[in-house]
Parts: C-alpha cells; sequence; structure tokens
C-alpha cells in the first residue's frame, strides 16, 4: 500500500512540476478500432456507430460442457443438445427451460425437427437416430452404423437427411424401418459431411471435412460439388432465398471444442499504443492467412467471399431476410453481421467462449454456446444499460490527459480514467464523468488511459477522441563507439527531403518518405579519431548532440562540436597534444521542446589515446660483415604508447618484416637486429622502418659498401 500512495502522490504532483512534451490525439474511429474494446450491451456498425445492441437473455443454463446442437418447432419450443452425458433439453416459448431426456450416448450433435414438429436427435460416437415424444421417452428411428452424426435437416418430402463421419456418408431415412443400405443417399470420399441445409427448389446442399467441399444433391439424385475453399471444414451453411452462405475453417471437426478455450484467457480489451501506424488491409480474397471464411453461392448464379479473418474463429451462421448473414464466433462469443456489399458490423458480443449455433425463434435470435453448455436469446427488444469501453492507450509515457471529444445523438454519458499498469486494477483512478460542453475531466497524469461510454435507449455514439501530451523525459544515448585512428566517417548521398514537411513538424513516413539518414561513408583521414553513437527519446523528440572532450587529468570536459544531427562526428586529433582523452556525446531535445523545458542525456566514453607522435628509429653500433652477410642493430622508441611493428627494404625493394630481439612488440622501446645475407659487391640502402599502434611511422637509413 505505501508503493500504491507513493506513485498516487508524485503522480499528482506531476501536474505542477513535471515539462510537457508536443501534444497528440488519440481517436477511435471505425468498427476496427472500437473492436479493439468491450461492448458491452452495444452493437457497433461498419461505419463505427456505437448504438444499444439488443437485449440478452439466458433462456438455458444446462451446466453441461458443451451445447452443440438446436432446433425450433412451429410453436416456438426450443430444443438443444448437449455434449457430457447425452442431455436433450427443452425450452418452452416462455424461456422455461428444462430436462427433457438422457440419451444413451455422450453427445447430442444435431437436432431437427420434422414437418409436424416431430423431434429428431442424432448422437456421437456410435451415432444414433432418436425420436423423442413430449413426455421425453425415446427409440431408435435410425441407426447409420457410423461413428459419427454430425447433423441432420428434414427434406421437402418429409423424409430426414442425416450427415455422417467418419464415413463421409449421407442417409435419406424415409421411415422408421429404413435400412441403412436401402436409405444411403450420399458415399463420399470424404471423411465427414458436416453440415446439411435444404434449398428453396429442394436442392440439399452438404458440407465436407477435410477438402473443404460443398456438394450440392438435387431432388432427383443429381451430385454437383459447387464449391471447393480453400480452408479445411465446411461447418455451417445457411439459405435465404438464392442466397447460399457457407462458413469454412481452417480447423477440422475434431477440434471443434478446444477452439474456445484457446479464447478464454484472453484480456476483455486490447492495449493500444499511441502513434501512428499505417495499417495494410488485404483483400478479403485473399485466403493464404485465414481461419475462417464466408463464402455466398447464388443459386445458379456466381460465388464471391464476404468475410475473411486471418484471427477470428468462427462457429456459426444464420442468414436474415434483410439479405445479411450473422456470424457467430469464438471472439468473446461476438456474433458479427456482414451484408451483401461485405460490410461487417457487430451485432452484440456475448461473452460467451464461443456461438457454436443460431436458429429463429420468433422475432429473436436464439444463440447456443458451444463450451458451457449455455442458450441465450437475442431481441427483439433493445439492451437496457448498455456500455462500451474502451480499449487501454498506452502513450509510451506519463502523459497529462486533455480535451475528450465524441460523436453522437440522445443521452450518453462518458467516463475516463487514467492509470500506470497496464491492465485496469485498484490502483487506477476512479471514473471520472466528462461533461460534453467542457470536454475535460482531472485525472492523474498517467502512462494509460481509457474510456468509457454508457448509452441509453435511442442514443448513439461514435469517433472518440482525446488530446495527450508526453511528460518530457530526458533523451538517452546508448552505444558510443570510437572507430581505430585515421578512419574518418563522410556523410553518405542522402534521399532529397520536402522541406515543407520537415517545417510542419510531420512524420516523413507518412509521405513515403525514409524518416531516417543514411550511415556515413568511412574513409582514410590522417589523425582522425571518429565518434559513433545511437540515442533514443521516449518522445520521439527531435535530437542535437554536442562533441565533448577532456584530458584524463583534466576537470572539465571542453565542447569541441555543437548542435550537429548527426550521430557521427569525426575530430581531427591532430589538434590535441598526445596522450590520454575522454569523449562526451551530450543528446539534447530542445528543437522539439519549449525553451527551459528541454532535457539532456549523456554518455562518455573509454579513455582514447591521442598519439601523434611518430616513433623515433636509430642505428645501434656499426653494420657487421660476416662474410656475404650484414647484420645491423637499431632502437625503435615511442613516445605515445609501443611499437608494433618494424620492417626493413634493401635499395628501395619490397618490405620485409622482422621481429623484435625478445621475440614480441610491446614495449614503448624495442631493440631490432637485421641480417641482410648473399650481398655482392657494391653500396647498398638499407631503410628500417616501425610503426606505433595508432599508424604512425619513423625511419632511419644506413649505407652498407661491399668490397
Amino acid at each position: 500500500m505505501k508503493n500504491y500512495l507513493s506513485i498516487a502522490l508524485l503522480t499528482f504532483v506531476g501536474f505542477l512540476t513535471i515539462n510537457v512534451a508536443a501534444s497528440e490525439l488519440w481517436k477511435l474511429n471505425g468498427l476496427s478500432d472500437f473492436l479493439k474494446g468491450d461492448a458491452r450491451g452495444v452493437s457497433i456498425s461498419s461505419d463505427g456507430i456505437i448504438s444499444p445492441a439488443p437485449a440478452m437473455t439466458t433462456i438455458l443454463n444446462s451446466n453441461e460442457r458443451l451445447a452443440w446442437s438446436a432446433a425450433t418447432d412451429s410453436k416456438g419450443i426450443i430444443y438443444v443438445g448437449t455434449g457430457g452425458s447425452g442431455k436433450l433439453f427443452i425450452i418452452d416459448a416462455k424461456g422455461a427451460s428444462r430436462l427433457l431426456a438422457t440419451l444413451p450416448e455422450v453427445n447430442v450433435t444435431a437436432v431437427a425437427i420434422g414437418s409436424r414438429d416431430e423431434l429428431f436427435a442424432a448422437t456421437s460416437p456410435d451415432g444414433k437416430v432418436y425420436r423423442v415424444q413430449s413426455d421425453g421417452t425415446f427409440s431408435i428411428h435410425f441407426e447409420p452404423r457410423e461413428k459419427y452424426i454430425w447433423a441432420m435437416t428434414v427434406l421437402p418430402d418429409r423424409s430426414l437427411a442425416v450427415a455422417t463421419g467418419d464415413g463421409g456418408r449421407i442417409y435419406k431415412v424415409a421411415s422408421q424401418s429404413a435400412s441403412r443400405e436401402s436409405a444411403l443417399l450420399l458415399d463420399s470420399p470424404e471423411s465427414n459431411i458436416t453440415t446439411l441445409a435444404v434449398g428453396p427448389d429442394g436442392t440439399l446442399y452438404a458440407g465436407t471435412d477435410p477438402s473443404g467441399l460443398v456438394i450440392a444433391i438435387s431432388p432427383n439424385g443429381a451430385v454437383f460439388s459447387v464449391l471447393d475453399s480453400p480452408l479445411r471444414e465446411i461447418r455451417d451453411i445457411s439459405i435465404e432465398g438464392d442466397k447460399v452462405f457457407i462458413l469454412a475453417v481452417a480447423d477440422g471437426i475434431t477440434t471443434n471444442t478446444n477452439d474456445a478455450e484457446e479464447n478464454k484467457s484472453a484480456s476483455s480489451v486490447q492495449t493500444v499504443k499511441a502513434g501512428y501506424s499505417e495499417s495494410i488491409t488485404k483483400s478479403r480474397n485473399d485466403t493464404s492467412s485465414s481461419k475462417s471464411i464466408v463464402h455466398m453461392l447464388r443459386i445458379g448464379g456466381g460465388h464471391e467471399i464476404i468475410w475473411n479473418s486471418p484471427s477470428v474463429i468462427a462457429f456459426s451462421l444464420l442468414a436474415t431476410k434483410s439479405g445479411e448473414v450473422l456470424i457467430g464466433t469464438a471472439d468473446k462469443g461476438r456474433i458479427y453481421s456482414v451484408n451483401e456489399e461485405a460490410k461487417r458490423s457487430l451485432l452484440i458480443q456475448t461473452d460467451e467462449l464461443q456461438i457454436s449455433r443460431m436458429i429463429r425463434s420468433g422475432g429473436s435470435i436464439v444463440g447456443v454456446s458451444g463450451a458451457g453448455g449455455r442458450a441465450i436469446s437475442i431481441g427483439p427488444d433493445e439492451e437496457k444499460s448498455p456500455i462500451y469501453l474502451s480499449p487501454v492507450l498506452d502513450a509510451r509515457n506519463v502523459a497529462r490527459w486533455g480535451r475528450m471529444s465524441w460523436l453522437g445523438k440522445g443521452s450518453a454519458t462518458m467516463e475516463i480514467r487514467s492509470g500506470n499498469v497496464e491492465q485496469p486494477d485498484s490502483t487506477w483512478s476512479s471514473w471520472i464523468l466528462v461533461s460534453a460542453e467542457i470536454g475535460k475531466a482531472n485525472v492523474p497524469n498517467s502512462r494509460f488511459f481509457q474510456k468509457r461510454a454508457t448509452l441509453k435507449p435511442g442514443s448513439s455514439v461514435g469517433e472518440l477522441s482525446v488530446a495527450f501530451a508526453q511528460l518530457n523525459v530526458a533523451p538517452e544515448v546508448i552505444g558510443l563507439q570510437v572507430l581505430p585512428t585515421n578512419v574518418g566517417l563522410a556523410p553518405n548521398v542522402q534521399m532529397p527531403s520536402d522541406p515543407n514537411i520537415e517545417a510542419s513538424g510531420m512524420d516523413p513516413a507518412l509521405f513515403g518518405q525514409p524518416s531516417g539518414v543514411m550511415p556515413p561513408r568511412k574513409l582514410y583521414q590522417r589523425g582522425a579519431i571518429s565518434l559513433q553513437w545511437n540515442a533514443e527519446d521516449g518522445n520521439g523528440d527531435k535530437l542535437m548532440f554536442d562533441v565533448m572532450v577532456r584530458g584524463i587529468s583534466d576537470s572539465e570536459f571542453k565542447t569541441i562540436r555543437r548542435d550537429i544531427p548527426e550521430n557521427y562526428a569525426t575530430i581531427d586529433g591532430l589538434t590535441l597534444a598526445d596522450g590520454r582523452y575522454i569523449f562526451k556525446i551530450v543528446a539534447k531535445d530542445s528543437l522539439s521542446n519549449p525553451i527551459g523545458q528541454s532535457l539532456v542525456g549523456s554518455l562518455t566514453s573509454d579513455s582514447i589515446l591521442i598519439d601523434n607522435s611518430p616513433p623515433t628509429v636509430s642505428q645501434i653500433g656499426n653494420v657487421e660483415m660476416d662474410g656475404r652477410q650484414a647484420t645491423i642493430r637499431f632502437e625503435a622508441v615511442d613516445r605515445g604508447d609501443r611499437v608494433t611493428r618494424a620492417e626493413y627494404s634493401v635499395n628501395g625493394g619490397e618490405w620485409t618484416v622482422v621481429i623484435s630481439d625478445d621475440g614480441i612488440n610491446d614495449d614503448p622501446t624495442e631493440r631490432f637486429t637485421v641480417r641482410i645475407p648473399t650481398l655482392q659487391i657494391g653500396e647498398y640502402s638499407i631503410v628500417i622502418r616501425v610503426h606505433d599502434m595508432v599508424g604512425n611511422s619513423g625511419s632511419t637509413r644506413s649505407v652498407i659498401m661491399k668490397r
């Protein structure tokens, strides 16, 4: 608790004492922005308008692990089949639920209603089709001797179509006495027939796994593939008028029960970092990374993809009379609506782990929760207390929060809060009401920020925005590097920039121009001392640099370069006396902050040797002659550090390396012995040259006369 109080105190004091950087604007505008938040009882249109969602009521809480299937009869009675205990539940027209029957198998994977409200329930594994009476008694209606029964539907001639797996067969069951062989309608090469739907002309549409095919079977038995989806499984088909909507998913039917669990731990809201980022929108026809696709076929016509998601796992479809299709997902149990123009909107967020089936019941939509065994009724009334909770904004640094604005109509209240931990908790500020007239509320300076909109019936809001200014933080210099002596740095050719963009203070990247500079090129420069460094600024401020130096025994740094924009500098080492020096790079954010509010950061180098004096070389004694071999001894002295290399040349010929007499070149003073064999009669000029560690060289010359 002490730590929390300290943080809060420092935050409030910060209003008075901390410098503020340039202001920015965070705007939520459009469906994709708003979906990063939490939609509690609100719908969000394709153009980003938030309004009250249809009212949602839980009409079944079975306490079963899964809910697989649902159907409704002509009286508005709903039947839900669950998994784990093979239970079948009934929900009457008033929304009261009870257990109707417990079937022998583990899962009730399909439910269908006959033309006279007969109730059929199919089970898996070791699939059987039962006819269930209103009193809960049941009898076997059909036994295909297949492992799974995934779907059932009633055909126009009142027969029952049954889709199975692992055999991938469809049976047309005309009566309870039908045999497996006489009822076989289609024996496909697929492992599973996953879903069935009947078109207005009596055509039966069947989806498959694992090839993602949709097969059409005409009333006269003709079979034709109408779709080959790029994804593995056709999970659902829904038909309205002349449109066939098809949901294809990347994961097979055997992973159906695991998809929701993967999404269970997802945070209710996302955290969004402040700053411009150009979004990359892919064509909905690009299926290379898709997890879910909704195809739309026109009966007797063309085909198109109207929805495609690389992240959302979809489970169910329901076509509406308005021409839209509803998509039930594992994305917070959200139900999306997509129209013929492929515009997506959010109908409702249920917070179920997945919406595995949707059916119509009167003026309502009933959604079945695949994980949790619940059923919810949606609409037709409007939600009474809708709330939209925005994503959390990460300002990247502690910021001051300013004016907030929004578009809307009707009555809505707006609240804000702030904190310094990413997930809102008890250390955040309380919710503070924002007046529409003033647009401001006194929330503590903080790194994170969130908005909450509470709507009233008939109201709507959109385009939420808030201004903020990061509190200025000092720049940081990192990675200072000193290049070897004599290596100079020179600017590379830079891309031309628009001076108007630079004067405006906008990021050149917004205009497709590179925002950085080309790295420098290296060149030989006698005595050069080159420095390179990197620097960061938490506010993204534009930085300038000073280069400073002091001798190892000096008490103060002296500025030798001032206000350079590059992250490198070359110093003429010949202007410095021999000795050891320390360099300092000072970064300043004064270009991006008002006078008196800029900050600096610095970094010093290790001590650097400046050695401009060449080594001295002198001959020791006289040249010794022994037959045709001459021996010369010499001494090299370097005042800076040490002698690193020695070599000699005879009569201007190639240089030959020679090692010091003690076997290693590691001292300021070294002695060398040069032996030149096979001399002929004549005069020889011997030049001896030595180098120190920074590349300075000194030499001497001896003349030998061979007689």
